[in-house]
Parts: structure tokens; C-alpha cells; sequence
């Protein structure tokens, strides 16, 4: 169990390469690691103090993203209102958040829902190591953990076949070509799809 726990973490490490994960193991140091009884290095608890360094690593690059993102467009506001050089030089811009265009605005609203929202699947993630503590025999802990790691392993496996089906990140914005015959209106106000023929 113990050998099938490693295996798999092994299996992660590898996918979290392949998809370019910001946030991901060192393969090398997967293939070095043990989990026997005990506690300390070698150990289940010290691969369990492992895994949720990870699960912090990756809400707090998913929480530096987004705010990248917003303050990205906020300087782009700024310079294209010439509140901001190129350079920017002026540092001390400020400005009231009326001034700033609805989807600006609209988006530093809603940053600390998205935040969370992004931030959702990996505290559910934190949780499911509660079953290690619950169980009680290390097979048990040992089989609970195998089954965090191969639900990580199917969070990496599908985000692999997105980018397979739709190209490397950057290569596509936040839209999908819609299938040849629908249309988008933009002049409705209830903003849906509509389609011709379909």
C-alpha cells in the first residue's frame, strides 16, 4: 500500500511537469520519499505535511493570479487614461472607483467571490486529509491518502486533455469559437446565445 501510495504521488509529480503546473513536486525528491509508520522523515505524516504544503502552495498562486490579472487591467487603465506613463513612473496615481470603466470596476468587486470561489476545491482538498487522522490502522491512512492523490491525479489528467483539445495557456483567451451557424447578439440586453437552424 505503502508502494502504491508512492507510485501514484510519483504519477502526479509527473503530470503536474506535463501540464506545466506552477505549483508542483519535484520529481526527483517524489522518488526519495517513504511512507512507513511512524512520524518523521519516511514517513506517512511527513508525506501528508508534504502534500498540504502543497495544497497552501497552490491557493496562494491561484490567489496571486487573479490579483495579477485585476491590477494588469487597472495599469492598463491608468495608462490609457494617462494617469500612468508607460514606465510607470507615476506611482502615486490615484483615482475614485467611479472613475474606473463598469468591467473594472465590476471586477475589483467581485475579486475577493472569485478568490474563493478558485479557492473552494483546494480547501475541500485540505479537508479529505482529515480521513488520515480517522483512520485507523496505517493501511487505512495509507489507502485514504492513495485515494486524495488519485483525485489530484484526475484534476491534472483532465486539465492535460483541455489543453490538448484547446492549446497551451495564452494560446486562447476566455472565449471558445462557437460552432458555424450561431451567432452571438450583441444589441440584446438579456445577453444569450442564439443559434440558427439549431
Amino acid at each position: 500500500r505503502e508502494r502504491a501510495l508512492l507510485a501514484r504521488l510519483a504519477e502526479v509529480a509527473s503530470l503536474q511537469r506535463e501540464c506545466d503546473e506552477d505549483v508542483r513536486f519535484n520529481e526527483r525528491a517524489v522518488d526519495l520519499l517513504g511512507a512507513s509508520r511512524g512520524v518523521g522523515v519516511g514517513t506517512l505524516w511527513n508525506v501528508a505535511e508534504a502534500w498540504l504544503a502543497y495544497l497552501d502552495q497552490r491557493a496562494a498562486a491561484a490567489r496571486r493570479k487573479l490579483h495579477a490579472d485585476v491590477h494588469e487591467r487597472l495599469l492598463d487603465f491608468l495608462r490609457a487614461s494617462g494617469r500612468l506613463g508607460d514606465a510607470g513612473d507615476d506611482a502615486s496615481a490615484t483615482l475614485a472607483l467611479s472613475e474606473l470603466p463598469d468591467e473594472l470596476r465590476s471586477a475589483l468587486a467581485t475579486l475577493d467571490a472569485r478568490v474563493a470561489d478558485d479557492l473552494e476545491p483546494i480547501g475541500g482538498a485540505k479537508h479529505e486529509l482529515q480521513a488520515l487522522l480517522d483512520a485507523e490502522t496505517h493501511d487505512a491512512r495509507c489507502d485514504a491518502f492513495c485515494g486524495i492523490v488519485r483525485r489530484e491525479r484526475g484534476r491534472l489528467a483532465a486539465r492535460k486533455s483541455l489543453r490538448k483539445l484547446f492549446g497551451e495557456p495564452g494560446v486562447f483567451a476566455d472565449t471558445v469559437p462557437l460552432p458555424e451557424g450561431w451567432r452571438f447578439d450583441d444589441d440584446d440586453d438579456d445577453d444569450d446565445v442564439s443559434s440558427s437552424g439549431y
